[in-house]
């Protein structure tokens, strides 16, 4: 039984997907996420110039929306 997941998600629509898809753990007794945003140096970099906190943040807010309406308690962190 996996009762604690981590999940390693990006600023990407392949991000999304994944965690769109994290709804079939419930069935081997997944019951909380811990939701990392995890981005390299060089994204970290690129994401300064480019996006704003708040973007990150929205980005993270609505992945960790998904994984609750699919049933999970979530724990969302950005990680750099």
């Amino acid at each position: 039984m996996l009762k604690k997941v981590i999940v390693a998600t990006a600023l990407s629509e392949e991000s999304d997907v994944l965690v769109s898809c994290l709804g079939g753990l419930k069935a081997y007794g997944t019951e909380k996420c811990l939701l990392l945003l995890c981005l390299s140096s060089e994204e970290t970099a690129s994401i300064g110039l480019f996006y704003s906190t708040h973007r990150l943040e929205q980005s993270l807010q609505v992945q960790k929306e998904s994984l609750e309406h699919q049933g999970f308690l979530v724990e969302a962190r950005p990680l750099s």
